[in-house]
């Protein structure tokens, strides 16, 4: 039983590897999955061993870094119920090259940017309904002051990465606190 949990799972990292593979050369939604088991040197039996289709395997991924990011970076949004978005960058940057070769292998391609944007998605709803004193960082409750603040300083995120990481973590999150806070202080 544990040889067959581990080829299992031998075979899935393939299958994975395969994926992101394809994906730094072709849109997500062009890839078939012939060519994803030729790319993983399966058969199409071996996949469907592993998975029911192609959205299965992609629920799998997205599954699998949404909970290294609850478990390793979500915590490090809100400090002692104060937002700490350098925190909160660091972490997720520490992962992004540490421990998620899925979700950062190429970090331009349409999936890791959806991956990106369920991110978002996972940290307003920690600072909007989890959260209520990291409101009050934000210095405004209101649900699109806080959606706009995180989807902006996360596309600015993206950008520092797609860049090359140019220049200091800080000095960027410095720079997106400094926006923000300006554009508070000229309602």
């Amino acid at each position: 039983m544990a040889k067959t949990n581990r080829q299992s799972r031998k075979t899935k990292i393939k299958i994975k590897n395969a994926l992101m593979e394809l994906t730094s050369e072709l849109e997500l939604s062009k890839i078939t999955i012939n060519q994803l088991t030729e790319q993983a040197d399966i058969s199409r039996r071996t996949f469907y061993l592993h998975y029911t289709d192609f959205k299965a395997l992609l629920s799998e991924i997205e599954s699998e870094n949404m909970e290294l990011v609850k478990s390793k970076v979500l915590d490090k949004l809100v400090v002692e119920g104060e937002l700490d978005l350098f925190g909160f960058y660091d972490a997720l940057n520490d992962m992004l090259m540490k421990d998620n070769k899925y979700f950062y292998s190429d970090s331009k391609s349409a999936y890791s940017l959806y991956l990106f944007n369920k991110i978002e998605e996972v940290m307003i709803a920690e600072v909007l309904i989890k959260n209520d004193t990291a409101k009050k960082t934000i210095k405004n409750k209101e649900e699109m002051k806080v959606t706009f603040f995180i989807t902006g300083s996360m596309k600015v995120f993206w950008l520092w990465i797609n860049e090359g990481r140019p220049g200091s973590l800080r000095a960027l999150v410095n720079m997106m606190m400094t926006c923000f806070d300006d554009g508070y202080d000229n309602k």
